[in-house]
């Protein structure tokens, strides 16, 4: 009789066009601006409160998010996080970004201890880590790169007209 159940229920979804459960939505964009510099904007509905810490190939982490208490930051969707520009060492490689997404402000010195502590734990997944209140956590991959050059462009002159150089 059960399988009978779970037989019908299944050829129920295949008739009707049911579709697979879709994988959780992004939390938040990464905004590549240079070859190491980068915005991140959080996604519409997170969290009020946010934390992010980069963690390099070569094993240095450090803290983006900063205040004057050492705690989250405010996070509103579809402005970058801090309202600034993140920049990356070229030497280090490529990095993880892990925002911490929380409904309450997270100390930061302890969570950046708790990074650091587990840093050479391959296992290691942000996620295990026990914070208070709801957290939730995204983790995204840039590989920085050399910023491209200035380009020295022409002399503009009254009117728009370009000058003869030289």
């Amino acid at each position: 009789m059960r399988m009978a159940r779970c037989l019908a229920l299944t050829s129920i979804c295949v008739f009707a066009g049911c579709e697979k459960e879709k994988g959780p939505a992004a939390r938040a964009e990464l905004r590549q601006v240079t070859g190491n510099t980068f915005e991140i904007i959080p996604a519409e509905g997170q969290l009020k409160h946010c934390l992010v810490f980069t963690r390099s190939e070569t094993g240095v982490i450090r803290q983006l998010t900063m205040t004057h208490g050492n705690r989250s930051v405010p996070c509103e969707e579809g402005k970058p996080i801090g309202g600034i520009r993140y920049r990356v060492p070229v030497s280090e490689g490529p990095v993880k970004i892990h925002i911490f997404f929380s409904d309450q402000p997270l100390n930061a010195g302890a969570l950046a201890q708790d990074l650091y502590e587990r840093k050479g734990d391959p296992s290691f997944q942000p996620i295990d880590l026990r914070l208070p209140g709801k957290v939730v956590v995204q983790t995204l991959e840039l590989q920085p790169s050399e910023a491209m050059p200035a380009q020295v462009g022409a002399q503009i002159g009254a009117g728009g007209a370009i000058l003869p150089s030289g």
